[in-house]
């Protein structure tokens, strides 16, 4: 019987011993060449990891602007407007702006004979020591007579206001129709003794005057009817009375060198 041996394997293993030898003789060669290589680390120390941080984030207070609500004006009901005299008139009315004839309005005073008619004052009231007294008188002759008169007003403009006093006070009356005839001849005698026949209102007192400044003086039914009454007669006269015993005012007649060009204006409505 033929024996078969282990060569193969027994060349493997001495062959690995001899390259073992081999690697332990070189290392050790080189160590006694090297003396001063720092040794191999035994032991590697890991790095230290961090541990998470929790981080608050705080915020910051922010300031808030505080509106301070702003006061509101209250708006004040004012007084209603007076209603225009013309809405009265019915459809197809006419509106007639009367103003006096130059030899018809003006102004006369105490201890004269004839008048001031034609110039620029209508002065009422005690001026320089004497009372004075604005008069005027309007032309109806081309209104026809039996007309209706649905509105009538009259108005004024100041003129000089100098001798005006806080007490002041001013009335426009209506004179009977006997002082009608011959008006631009009468001095202060006849028309300071003509009779009223009706006071206009309102009365003008010192806040409601001023140079410039313009009054308007509404007739009410039973005025109106005088004006329809007076168009037989084509004429209606008014003078000014002073109600204080003090100081005067002035209106403009529309006439004379200093005038402003804002006369006596009588509105009617037919």
């Amino acid at each position: 019987m033929r024996y078969q041996g282990r060569g193969p394997t027994n060349f493997w293993r001495i062959s690995l011993i001899a390259v073992i030898l081999l690697v332990l003789a070189g290392v050790g060669a080189y160590l006694a060449l090297n003396p001063n290589m720092p040794a191999l680390p035994t032991e590697i120390t890991p790095p230290r990891l961090l541990s998470p941080t929790a981080v608050v984030v705080l915020a910051t207070p922010t300031q808030v602007a505080t509106l301070t609500p702003t006061p509101t004006a209250t708006a004040t009901p004012s007084a209603p407007e007076p209603a225009d005299p013309e809405e009265s008139l019915p459809p197809g009315g006419i509106v007639y702006a009367l103003s006096p004839d130059i030899n018809s309005v003006g102004w006369v005073r105490a201890g004269e004979s004839g008048n001031h008619f034609g110039e620029s004052h209508m002065y009422t009231g005690l001026r320089e020591g004497v009372a004075h007294h604005g008069a005027m008188q309007f032309d109806l002759s081309f209104i026809t007579d039996g007309s209706t008169i649905f509105f009538a007003e009259l108005i004024l403009t100041g003129l000089a206001d100098e001798g005006l006093t806080s007490d002041s006070n001013f009335q426009v009356n209506i004179l009977t129709e006997e002082i009608d005839q011959g008006w631009s001849r009468h001095d202060f005698v006849a028309i300071q003794s003509a009779a009223i026949e009706e006071p206009l209102s309102p009365i003008l007192e010192a806040n409601d005057l001023g140079k410039g400044h313009i009054n308007r003086l509404e007739f009410d039914a039973g005025q109106r009817s005088i004006i329809e009454d007076r168009l037989k007669n084509n004429f209606i006269s008014l003078r000014i009375d002073s109600l204080f015993p003090e100081g005067w005012f002035s209106w403009d007649s529309g006439y004379g060198p200093e005038t402003a060009g804002q006369g006596p204006i009588l509105r009617l409505g037919v």
